[in-house]
C-alpha cells in the first residue's frame, strides 16, 4: 500500500491475486474502501477482512496481508505427556441411592469456565411435574445460594455454570448431587464430550425465532458435502469446457469452409486443371496432325 497523489493523497491497496485496486480513504476513526475499477463501495472491509491501522501511514509504507500464509510457523507443541490431557470433567453428578424415578444422568457440561467447582449442588424434586429445589454449598459447608426451578424433558437444568441433562423421569423426593470430581484419573467426562462433537450438528445451524438451533450438519457430513459439491462443480466445469471447445472447433471449421483456403482442396483443383489443359493440348495436337495430313493429300 502506498500514497498515490493521483488519487487525492488517499492510499491504494492492490490485491495480488488479480491486481484489483482499492482506494483506502480515512473517515475519521477508520477507513472505507472503494474498488477503483468500477467505483463500488466496499464499506469497512475487503474480502471479509476488516483492516485496523493505528496511526497514520507514511507515503512509502507498505503492508502485506497474509491471513493464514504463515500460520504454521507459529505452531508449537505444548504437551509432551498424554497424562496431561484434561480428559476428566471438573464436576460429577450423582443420583441418590433412594431415588424411585427412572431419571439418570445423560450429560453434565460445564458452560462457564469461571464457575467454582468446589461449590456443590444438591437438587431435590418436589413433585411429579418436574419442580425442584436446589442448594449451593461451598467447601466449608456454607450455603451460598438456594432456590427453585422446574425441569422439562429435553431441557437441561442450568446451575452454577453447568448444564445437567437427564434421561427418564424423576419422581417426587428424588435427589441429584453435583460435586467436584473426586478422582479425575477415573473420570473421562471431557473426553466423552469431545467424542460427542462427532455427532454434534453444529456446522451451518440456523437460529430460530425461539432461540433454538436447527438444520445443522456434523463436521463429517459437512466435509463430505463440501467435497461432493466441489467435485460436482469441477466436473461441470470440465464438461462445460469440453462442450465449449467442441463448439469453438465447429465454428472455426465453418468459418474456414466459407472463407478459408484449404490447401489440399486447392492442390486437387490445380491437378484437375493441369490434366484438363493437357487433354485440350492433346486435342489440338491431333487436330493439327489431321489438318496437315489433309493438306498433303490435297497437294498431290
Amino acid at each position: 500500500m502506498a500514497a498515490d497523489p493521483a488519487n487525492n493523497g488517499n492510499y491504494i491497496l492492490t490485491r495480488e491475486a488479480d491486481g484489483v485496486q482499492f482506494s483506502m480513504v480515512p473517515n475519521g476513526t477508520d477507513y472505507t474502501y472503494t474498488r477503483l475499477s468500477d467505483g463500488a463501495a466496499m464499506g469497512d472491509s475487503i474480502d471479509g477482512m476488516q483492516i485496523t491501522i493505528n496511526g497514520t501511514p507514511a507515503s512509502t509504507d507498505t503492508f502485506e496481508l497474509e491471513p493464514v500464509g504463515r500460520a504454521a510457523v507459529s505452531m508449537t507443541r505444548t504437551l509432551d505427556n498424554p497424562a496431561g490431557i484434561a480428559a476428566a470433567s471438573p464436576m460429577t453428578a450423582v443420583m441418590g441411592v433412594a431415588n424411585t424415578g427412572t431419571a439418570t444422568v445423560a450429560n453434565l457440561s460445564v458452560v462457564d469456565s469461571s464457575n467454582d467447582p468446589t461449590i456443590s449442588t444438591a437438587i431435590q424434586f418436589t413433585d411429579a411435574n418436574g419442580d425442584y429445589s436446589y442448594t449451593l454449598t461451598d467447601s466449608g459447608g456454607n450455603v451460598t445460594a438456594s432456590g427453585n426451578g422446574t425441569w422439562t424433558a429435553g431441557q437441561p437444568i442450568a446451575l452454577n455454570g453447568y448444564e445437567l441433562s437427564l434421561n427418564g423421569v424423576p419422581s417426587s423426593g428424588d435427589t441429584i448431587s453435583v460435586v467436584k470430581t473426586a478422582h479425575p484419573a477415573d473420570n473421562n467426562g471431557n473426553a466423552l464430550a469431545m467424542v460427542g462433537l462427532r455427532d454434534e450438528t453444529f456446522v451451518g445451524r440456523d437460529m430460530q425465532i425461539d432461540g433454538t438451533l436447527q438444520n445443522g450438519e456434523t463436521a463429517t457430513d459437512a466435509y463430505a458435502s463440501l467435497l461432493a459439491n466441489v467435485g460436482v462443480r469441477v466436473q461441470s466445469a470440465m464438461t462445460a469446457s469440453t462442450i465449449s471447445q467442441a463448439t469453438s472447433d465447429q465454428a472455426d471449421d465453418a468459418v474456414a469452409d466459407k472463407s478459408g483456403v484449404n490447401l489440399d482442396e486447392e492442390a486437387g483443383r490445380l491437378i484437375q486443371f493441369q490434366q484438363g489443359y493437357q487433354a485440350a493440348a492433346k486435342v489440338l495436337q491431333v487436330a493439327q496432325a489431321i489438318f496437315d495430313t489433309l493438306l498433303q493429300m490435297a497437294s498431290h
